[in-house]
């Protein structure tokens, strides 16, 4: 058996249905930067001031880590983020209607944030956004049942 690779990038919704076509649905479905996003917006729902410090780390970060990425991000397309509620933050992270550039910042640049240590050698970030998803916990499993179903339908596998 012949195993090949192919990373759809940002244009996965519409790569999805020719890729479950030609390879009769034999393929692996990779999400963990995208659920990240998700992720991200319970915690821009309920720390507002924690999601700005991510990211504003993630801009700081984001030259260096997109170095493995091909990217068109443009950082002047990002809106003032200190004008935004949780609400409107969160639905910037939204695929498709949100904005892609700031996705692409905060996508990139996940496993830095993830692993950042404190001055105290404590991670940064990691373990006050564990908390806030352990804390709302069945919007957690929402928001990210609803990632994976729209990756599923979009793959004839859901109805």
């Amino acid at each position: 058996m012949y195993n090949a690779y192919l990373h759809s990038g940002s244009d996965k919704f519409s790569l999805y249905p020719i890729i479950s076509r030609v390879t009769k649905n034999n393929f692996h479905l990779k999400t963990a930067g995208t659920h990240y996003l998700e992720e991200l917006k319970v915690v821009a729902k309920h720390d507002l001031d924690l999601f700005r410090e991510i990211y504003y780390f993630s801009l700081e970060q984001f030259q260096k880590d997109r170095a493995t990425y091909e990217l068109s991000t443009n950082l002047d397309n990002i809106p003032d983020l200190t004008k935004l509620n949780g609400e409107q933050m969160a639905s910037l992270l939204d695929s498709g209607p949100g904005n892609d550039d700031l996705r692409q910042v905060l996508h990139v640049t996940y496993g830095s944030v993830l692993t950042a240590k404190g001055h105290d050698g404590a991670p940064r970030f990691a373990d006050r956004c564990f908390a806030i998803l352990k804390k709302n916990e069945k919007e957690h499993f929402e928001v990210l049942g609803n990632h994976i179903k729209r990756h599923l339908k979009l793959l004839n596998l859901m109805e």
